[in-house]
């Protein structure tokens, strides 16, 4: 019997990985400084902001961007992708009738 594994090529090297990954967090820590910077200068607007789907869509993105991410390197199998993508389908579509106006 032959061994019929398939080895996943990654689709970026270890150093153009690394850069997107140092790219995304740069970006992530100016929108933190962002934030950081309207939050002070208008304390209400967070209550506002709290009541948009703002966050709840960004975590989404988030975590679907990075499964995906994961996936091309092939550090994620099948299995685990549609375990991670089922989840927060899942989630989204059970908190549809939860959300307040």
């Amino acid at each position: 019997m032959e061994n019929t594994t398939t080895m996943v090529v990654p689709l970026f090297s270890e150093k153009t990985f690394l850069l997107v990954f140092a790219g995304l967090l740069f970006f992530a820590l100016v929108g933190a400084v962002c934030l950081t910077i309207l939050f002070r200068k208008d304390p209400e607007s967070i209550g506002r902001l709290a009541k948009t789907d703002m966050f709840y869509i960004i975590t989404v993105l988030v975590v679907v961007f990075a499964t995906g991410v994961l996936a091309l390197q092939g550090i994620l199998d099948g299995k685990a992708v549609s375990a991670i993508l089922g989840g927060v389908v899942g989630y989204v579509l059970g908190s549809i009738g939860k959300r307040q106006p």
